[in-house]
């Protein structure tokens, strides 16, 4: 038998195209949907740790004006610290590296005279 004398299918129905269709379709849908969701939930994850950055920015320039005193800054740099560990799963002796927290205090708070002077 060759291909010219195989019978075609001539009363295709409109379910045989429907319905794999539809599950087609919404297997798409399904796939975009969870695709939007991560991508959102990855924005904002890291929407969360540049703000927790910016706001222990913001705090370190705070506290080196002198507008805000050692026990505040101590207090909100430890609640930070603490949201960006749970943030980052960071080793706690990682968070304490000497740019994360300002070793002098401000200039005007400061009452003892500095090593290079001479009395």
């Amino acid at each position: 038998m060759s291909w010219a004398q195989v019978p075609l299918r001539h009363n295709v129905e409109f379910g045989d195209i429907l319905i794999p269709s539809l599950w087609l379709v919404g297997g798409l849908i399904l796939a975009a949907i969870v695709l939007a969701l991560a991508r959102r939930v990855r924005q904002q994850e890291a929407r969360s740790v540049d703000t927790i950055h910016d706001q222990l920015a913001h705090f370190r320039e705070l506290y080196a004006k002198g507008q805000m005193s050692k026990p505040e800054y101590d207090r909100v740099h430890a609640l930070l610290v603490a949201r960006l560990r749970e943030s980052e799963q960071i080793a706690p002796d990682e968070s304490e590296l000497p740019e994360s927290r300002p070793e002098e205090g401000p200039a005007s708070s400061s009452d003892e005279p500095s090593p290079d002077r001479s009395s």
